[in-house]
């Protein structure tokens, strides 16, 4: 763990010597020092970056280093091509996110090694249909492997954007924090549904630490000759990019490899059949199956309905299990349930039923339906699962209890207190201290505005692994 900290401390430092390129160093720190799985570590890194430049942009705004113009025709197409990117992120094997930052870090190294930064050509002109079209580029570039890109919105925002060096140096870490954040939301939602979460502690330690050397490099950056940092740093990147290449390598052709053929893959799509299970049969109650394309066996996914589910309960011939999260859980759930939350799911931990018939379920059944696909993964012949989950639990009438030890407080509504609490805050620090800060209330709602189009809220997601949320259930 030591190395991942001394990574962490690089990280800070090179933001602050150079103002750009710490970023690109986060994702392969978290995978090869820390250990953590690619996907989870490119929404960590987003988190980091973010944090730490957001923290950066607010002491270069205070001192009058940021644009807040060019950082809204730069920063919101980037904010869309960076939900994009995290959307695509999730659809493309670890091995290959990896290779494709390696091939990034080659062009960061190109780019730092030149010998002089770039000038403004038109010095306060802004080319707004080229910045932003730069934006949405870089902002999916952000959102697909969780890199800041300041090398690419520095020499942008000076071409394009007419900006002297230093304040563009600000101004891109104010576009990378809200790259970082829209990034970040998407990729939590393809983590849900991979059934992955992020590591808060990580999270909090590297940024703390990458905020401090972000910190001494600064200092530092002012005595020492940027050209040569720039100069070393580029070749640093040049050999990581190789390691990455040789290490990722064999990993992106097994993902690539040729299909299986017809008569090996016929068994790889989802047949939907009517069915019974044995109990269902016996109590009368039909079910759909549906066929696992995991497996070369037969293997099947069931579906009850609640009513269904309730006659077989009430008959003692069903184990309902609770793959959200434990203060969904605490919140309201079905007598009886016990909770296996999805971010943590272990298929050995799912208790032997004998006769009985094992029913997943969650708040609508996306993520019942990922934990349906670990079981079967680990070799159980059918699962079952709660058509619409608690919510059509609860339409159909059907009862709900209450955990005692659950906060006064259910987690849709402490989302809607803590983002209201930060937009009051973010309105009240850009009216007394810096315009600068209005740009997060903005922020806010966006972030508001995607929860509601997507069905996922990135806040909620981290609300709910905070430690009064965590405490485990009684079941």
């Amino acid at each position: 763990m030591i190395y991942a900290l001394l990574g962490a401390l690089i990280i800070g430092l090179a933001l602050g010597l150079l103002g750009s390129g710490g970023g690109i160093l986060t994702v392969p720190i978290l995978v090869y020092l820390a250990g953590h799985e690619r996907h989870t570590a490119t929404a960590e890194s987003l988190a980091i970056v973010g944090l730490i430049s957001l923290i950066s942009a607010a002491l270069l705004a205070r001192a009058g280093r940021v644009d807040l113009r060019r950082a809204a025709v730069f920063g919101i197409p980037g904010m869309a091509g960076a939900a994009l990117g995290g959307w695509l992120g999730g659809l493309v094997p670890g091995p290959a996110k990896l290779a494709l930052l390696a091939v990034i870090m080659l062009a960061a190294a190109a780019m730092m090694a030149r010998r002089s930064p770039p000038t403004p050509r038109s010095p306060g002109q802004i080319r707004y249909l080229a910045v932003a079209t730069q934006g949405l580029l870089v902002g999916a570039v952000t959102g697909l492997v969780g890199v800041g890109g300041g090398f690419l919105i520095v020499p942008a925002l000076v071409l394009l954007g007419g900006v002297e060096m230093h304040i563009a140096i600000g101004t891109s870490l104010a576009i990378i924090t809200l790259n970082s954040a829209a990034g970040l939301v998407s990729n939590l939602r393809a983590l849900d549904a991979r059934g992955l979460h992020v590591d808060c502690p990580t999270i909090a330690l590297f940024a703390a630490i990458g905020i401090g050397g972000s910190l001494v490099g600064a200092s530092l950056g002012a005595r020492l000759d940027q050209r040569r940092l720039r100069q070393i740093f580029s070749g640093f990147l040049l050999l990581l990019a190789v390691f990455i290449l040789i290490k990722e390598g064999p990993g992106v052709v097994r993902s690539f490899r040729p299909p299986e053929p017809p008569e090996a893959s016929a068994a790889a799509h989802f047949t939907r059949s009517p069915a019974r299970s044995v109990g269902a049969q016996q109590e009368g109650h039909p079910m759909t199956t549906l066929a696992s394309p995991a497996t070369s066996t037969q293997q099947h996914v069931h579906q009850i309905e609640p009513r269904d589910l309730d006659s077989l309960l009430r008959a003692g011939r069903a184990v309902i299990i609770d793959v959200r999260e434990p203060v969904e859980h605490r919140t309201e759930h079905i007598a009886g349930s016990i909770s296996l939350p999805l971010s943590s799911f272990d298929p050995t931990r799912v208790p032997a039923a004998g006769d009985k018939t094992i029913v997943l379920h969650c708040r609508s059944g996306k993520r019942s339906a990922t934990a349906a696909e670990k079981l079967l993964a680990a070799g159980r012949e059918s699962v079952t699962c709660l058509t619409g989950g608690l919510e059509a639990w609860k339409a159909a009438g059907l009862p709900i209890e209450k955990d005692a030890s659950a906060p006064r407080l259910d987690l849709q509504r402490q989302t809607q207190i803590t983002i209201g609490s930060f937009v009051l805050l973010w309105v009240a620090l850009g009216a007394f201290v810096s315009p600068w800060f209005l740009a997060l209330a903005a922020f806010m709602g966006a972030g508001l505005v995607v929860a509601g189009a997507t069905g996922t809220c990135g806040m909620a997601m981290l609300i709910a692994k905070m430690p009064w949320n965590r405490a485990a259930p009684q079941s």
